[in-house]
């Protein structure tokens, strides 16, 4: 069943390893049957550290073993974080624990906040047109977060030596976080690391709970990621098991170098190297496509399979999406294909871009010809569509956490108050704080429904059928929803959103008590688990043809994959052409990634025109991507006609 590299990185229990796994090379399974072997021959715990929840999950059922998580933690570092901040967040002075903002919208508001009101900063902020505004806010975050994934607190050295500019917007930055008890995503990481660098016992009792540590996806470390391990470790512990492919590194924007698993750990933990190059996935053609495009990427071995690789150049979108979807039809009329083992259908089949807007004309086709599929989402947050359940939604963070001046102006934008007439103290209740808002533009009846919900929730946060109960009635009653100057239409059609958006408030939570003990469950805890991404409504429908970008589709396979949109400055992205350097290299490992889901059949194709959204009346001409230079000799021109 297994190789003999495979059966190696299975048995060799104790010690520091680097397994180095190629695309295809059956790395999960291998990972997965290396802990089962942990559980069955070893005492103490086991940490599983992955980088999604999707692999989490997935490692999980394989492993299907009664009372798993009494022996294995499986999840994401964030939720290891998080598990650790829940219980020893004290140290660090806070006396509860800090609310999450995890949603970029939230930190942009803070950065916000910090350059109106700071008297030095506002000359760069103020006065700026919309653009230039929104282009200076997300560099002062992208400043503060490379920072903290560098382990940076605002008294750290490297802050000091900061202009007097970055070290006042870092700190106040800080300063109001800490006033609305709160922390944002980077922080749990950091945090996280501060307890087990200030405090070494909590570290080592880690360790005694933890005798084995696996870390998937590792050339997806970033400094501070990488860090935390290490300062769990310390340098006693050294049964650590890191997996990776360096062609697989994706997320340098984030920070992550493959150089942490490849040299870092390497040197740190005197890690034995194990290489798994052998690819059990892919078909001979699409292995072949793959090594042209990173030299050698995978071992060249005997597969059976020859399968199919084909390079199409369309007239233009529209062409490249009628060629697709007549081509997905052709292989279900024949129902089979030598390479493939059983009957083909909808499931059989992925569509991928490197950008989702890519996708628009060929889920137009699709639904043209009723041809079902479904999108893959990653770790997308959910989000609701109307302003109503929104404004719930808002409110429950402000239930948990009066102090929370953010979402509280938020809310207040939707209901159309003064933020100012808010009173928000540190010595009030959250259904204070949200009595004190007034209806706003509500209207009175709706904006009572909304206050009873709340109500519902602060004597019982756990009670959420019968808060989305009082608010699914009142809207029923009271027709004239938002606005009692909407026409009847326009009445439809967000009475349609809210009810849309009160069953997937319905359906998360539904889903967190699955996953959550009685004992754990809290609003604040839910609130907690939305923000790492373990309960979302993504992935509820898997039924058709999967449709998704790169990014959301690693991990994933099909038997028969179209990679579209293949355009210079779509795939590689522009932004990435500019930067060059690694993020263009990342352009060209997204591809790699792109073409090893496929187990048989990869069709890459590119249209020739392109209409621009400031011109829908004259196409223009297109460049073919560069990532496709290695198979100019293969390309096949399609042409409109060819696809009526």
């Amino acid at each position: 069943m297994f190789d003999t590299e495979q059966q190696q990185v299975i048995t060799t229990l104790d010690g520091a390893m680097l397994v180095t796994a190629s695309a295809g090379s059956g790395k999960t399974g291998v990972l997965t049957e290396r802990i089962r072997t942990l559980v069955q021959e070893r005492t103490g715990k086991i940490l599983a550290l992955t980088f999604t929840n999707k692999a989490a999950d997935e490692m999980k059922e394989r492993l299907n073993i009664p009372n798993l998580e009494e022996r294995v933690f499986i999840g994401t570092i964030h939720s290891f974080c998080l598990d650790v901040l829940h219980s020893r967040i004290h140290v660090l002075g806070f006396t509860t624990m800090p609310h999450i903002f995890e949603l970029e919208q939230d930190r942009l508001s803070i950065v916000r906040q910090v350059l109106e009101d700071n008297p030095l900063l506002q000359r760069f902020f103020l006065g700026k047109s919309e653009k230039e505004q929104q282009k200076l806010l997300r560099n002062c975050l992208d400043l503060i977060s490379e920072q903290k994934r560098l382990l940076r607190v605002p008294q750290s050295d490297e802050i000091q030596a900061m202009s007097e500019e970055r070290q006042i917007l870092f700190r106040e930055y800080e300063a109001i976080l800490t006033s609305q008890n709160a922390m944002d995503y980077d922080d749990i990481v950091l945090n996280t690391h501060r307890i087990f660098t200030e405090r070494p016992s909590i570290a080592e009792l880690y360790r005694r709970i933890y005798r084995y540590i696996c870390v998937d996806e590792a050339q997806d470390l970033n400094y501070a990621q990488y860090q935390l391990v290490r300062a769990l470790c310390s340098n006693e512990h050294k049964n650590v098991l890191m997996v990776g492919d360096i062609n697989q590194s994706l997320y340098g924007f984030n920070g992550s170098k493959p150089k942490y698993m490849t040299e870092d750990f390497k040197r740190d933990f005197h890690a034995a190297e194990i290489r798994l190059t052998r690819n059990y996935r892919s078909s001979q053609k699409i292995v072949q496509a793959a090594n042209s495009l990173i030299p050698n990427a995978m071992k060249d071995v005997a597969i059976a399979l020859e399968g199919e690789f084909t390079v199409v150049s369309c007239e233009d979108e529209k062409t490249e999406a009628e060629w697709v979807r007549r081509t997905i039809q052709d292989l279900l009329q024949q129902k089979t294909h030598a390479d493939i083992q059983g009957e083909i259908t909808y499931e059989s089949f992925a569509v991928l871009a490197r950008n989702r807007y890519v996708l628009n004309h060929i889920t137009e086709q699709l639904q043209k010809h009723e041809i079902p599929f479904h999108y893959k989402h990653g770790n997308a947050l959910s989000t609701f569509d109307s302003d109503l359940i929104q404004a719930f939604d808002l409110g429950t963070r402000v239930l948990i956490n009066p102090l929370d001046r953010i979402h509280a102006k938020r809310l207040c934008e939707i209901l159309g108050v003064n933020i100012d007439s808010v009173d928000i103290q540190q010595s009030r209740s959250g259904l204070d704080v949200l009595h004190s808002f007034g209806r706003g533009i509500l209207p009175e009846n709706i904006y009572a429904g909304l206050h009873r919900a709340w109500k519902i929730l602060e004597k019982h946060q756990t009670d959420i059928p019968s808060a989305l109960a009082v608010l699914k009635d009142n809207v029923q009653n009271n027709r004239t929803m938002l606005n009692g100057n909407m026409v009847e239409t326009s009445v439809q059609q967000e009475y349609a959103a809210i009810e849309a958006d009160i069953c997937s408030w319905k359906t998360l939570w539904e889903k967190y008590c699955r996953s959550s003990s009685q004992e754990q469950r809290s609003l604040q805890h839910f609130r907690t688990v939305l923000a790492l991404g373990q309960v979302s409504l993504h992935e509820e429908q898997q039924d058709g043809v999967a449709l998704g970008t790169v990014h959301a589709f690693k991990g994933l396979a099909a038997e028969i994959v179209f990679v579209i949109g293949m355009n210079e400055g779509i795939f590689p992205d522009y932004r990435a052409i500019k930067k060059g350097g690694q993020a263009l290299a990342e352009e060209r490992n997204s591809l790699f990634v792109a073409f090893t889901r496929a187990r048989r059949i990869l069709y890459v194709s590119y249209p020739r025109h392109r209409f621009m959204p400031w011109n829908k009346e004259m196409s223009m001409a297109q460049e073919k991507s560069s990532l496709l230079e290695v198979f100019s000799e293969q390309i096949h021109e399609i042409t409109e006609h060819e696809c009526c």
